[in-house]
């Protein structure tokens, strides 16, 4: 069994240029505050247009012979009285939730019964007759998430 044994040296400056490294580490770990993984948003998404985009879903969907166009459900969903009808209006039914509620398309029932995901919590699915093509309830709930504005 042959062992060799090689010389260490002590150089001063290798040590004290490591220890600066491993000590700017450590400061620059403490001082900054832990917030959880980074999440970098998308793009900023143009705004949706509440007159152009999301009331022709109410209109159309929503705002027909019987439903939700003044003759027979709460709320009117009819172009120039849906905005002010949803828009930060409590559910008669659903207290606390609001009809929609700006920047918070979760809580927001509208959404939800629109996207049939509700498992009854408010009520019927909306509209009966089926579920919205996805680019519509993504138009919805973006427009909600963005402030939900009378633009």
């Amino acid at each position: 069994m042959n062992l060799t044994m090689k010389k260490l040296t002590f150089s001063p400056i290798k040590l004290i240029s490591g220890m600066t490294v491993i000590l700017g580490l450590l400061f620059v770990s403490s001082c900054k505050k832990d917030v959880g993984p980074i999440i970098i948003p998308p793009a900023n998404a143009p705004p949706v247009s509440f007159a152009s985009e999301i009331q022709p879903i109410f209109t159309t969907n929503c705002a027909v012979g019987g439903c939700h166009d003044g003759s027979a459900y709460d709320p009117n969903l009819s172009a120039g009285v849906a905005y002010v009808n949803t828009v930060n209006v409590p559910a008669p039914s659903y207290a606390p939730y609001f009809l929609i509620r700006p920047s918070k398309a979760d809580s927001s029932v509208i959404y939800h019964k629109m996207l049939n995901d509700d498992a009854g919590t408010y009520g019927g699915k909306m509209p009966p007759a089926g579920v919205l093509p996805a680019t519509q309830l993504d138009l919805l709930k973006t427009w909600i998430n963005q402030g939900a504005l009378n633009n």
